[in-house]
């Protein structure tokens, strides 16, 4: 790309370079201007007026070439090309018009047509290729900064999603300690132990849900594709822990096998990224004996579950115990939406954090390649700094 900076070296003289804080809403409008500078600059101008003047007298000389009638469709286009030009009044117009007259004359080189010499002379125009390269990383900077602004909307959005659901997660803990301390409460000093043992076992099956829900959003992708080979598997994508817990010949296990076949052995349409492949190959692999041990430490906890000592007697009591388990229970399953959901959110931010990252250094490396400039986008006011050694 040294051409290319060779272009702005001939436009500008050698200065300190210099370091500019540049606000992201001043970006387009500075590119503009830049693109503008360029354009107008004395060399760029000069340059141009020698293109026009060449293309008008190749243009002339084309035309004189053609006969003034003829049946021949190839020249018939020659003509009509020829009459569509129109001498352009900016760079990017110029250079617009040589990208057309290049794909439009190369569909007349490929028909064979008898005026090769006058198109080999439009290819010896004086066009200098980094003005098109200019154009182009114009155009691309402006594409990506209309993406990066999207892009922002949307970090934002998930920025305040992720606000209210880490207050709504709080909550919801804060509840079910409340929650909790009441139904010790009410199982009285005798009951303490079993009531200890009861969370215990509980907290051991929400350990043992979240690995499994884990397990099958790895293999989500999987599993949604190969839905048309085998229907059964749509309850695994609606609610994969109840389907789970109730497929006790753990069938799964073989579909998931059979699926993961089809993708290595190319024999379906199923497509899976080669970065996906290779974190779902050892999924498929570990299944067997990572399923089987879910479920059997599911039973088993459950069991335990149900072999503890029955609640407090009394009506009122029972009716009370009931009412506070019921609760606890509603805001454990509220806790693990919000957790799962948290969760998501903090890995999606994250991941459009470094999507900005990105894009920023993208942005300043095309602007110092394309205008020869050192910039600093940000969020603030812009400012011009000396750059410092």
């Amino acid at each position: 790309m040294g051409w290319l900076q060779n272009a702005w070296s001939k436009i500008k003289p050698p200065t300190q370079p210099m370091l500019q804080d540049l606000p992201l809403s001043q970006f387009s409008g500075w590119l503009h201007q830049q693109l503008q500078d360029f354009s107008e600059s004395k060399d760029v101008q000069q340059q141009c007026q020698e293109y026009l003047a060449a293309l008008e007298n190749w243009k002339l000389a084309f035309r004189s070439s053609l006969p003034e009638q003829s049946a021949d469709l190839r020249i018939q286009q020659a003509r009509s090309l020829l009459d569509k030009i129109t001498l352009p009044e900016t760079l990017l117009e110029l250079v617009n018009l040589h990208e057309r007259l290049e794909n439009s004359l190369s569909l007349l080189e490929r028909s064979k047509p008898p005026f090769a010499s006058q198109l080999q002379g439009f290819h010896q125009l004086p066009f200098d290729i980094a003005h098109t390269q200019i154009i182009k990383n114009t155009r691309e900077l402006l594409r990506r900064i209309n993406l990066f602004q999207d892009s922002l909307c949307d970090e934002q959005w998930l920025q305040q999603n992720l606000s209210t659901k880490s207050e709504q997660l709080l909550q919801s803990q804060e509840k079910f300690e409340e929650k909790e301390m009441e139904l010790l409460q009410l199982y009285g000093d005798q009951d303490k132990e079993s009531f200890h043992a009861r969370r215990q076992l509980i907290s051991r099956l929400k350990e043992n849900r979240e690995r499994v829900f884990q397990f099958f959003s790895q293999v989500d992708n999987l599993l949604s594709q190969g839905v048309s080979w085998y229907p059964q598997l749509k309850v695994y994508r609606e609610s994969p822990l109840g389907a789970f817990y109730n497929d006790h010949s753990l069938s799964i296990i073989t579909l998931l096998e059979q699926l993961h076949q089809k993708v290595l052995s190319g024999s379906s349409s199923m497509v899976i990224p080669l970065t996906e492949l290779g974190k779902l190959s050892p999924l498929i692999e570990k299944a067997p004996q990572f399923l089987a041990e879910a479920q059997q430490e599911y039973l088993q906890v459950s069991q335990e579950l149900a072999r503890l000592p029955a609640k407090p007697t009394g009506e009122k009591n029972k009716a009370q115990i009931d009412d506070a388990e019921y609760r606890l229970e509603h805001y454990q399953q509220r806790i693990d939406v919000l957790e799962q959901e948290v969760n998501a959110l903090t890995e999606q931010f994250q991941e459009r954090s470094l999507f900005k990252d990105r894009e920023i250094k993208l942005m300043q490396e095309l602007v110092k390649l394309t205008f020869g400039k050192e910039i600093r986008l940000g969020m603030g006011n812009g400012s011009v700094k000396e750059e410092s050694s």
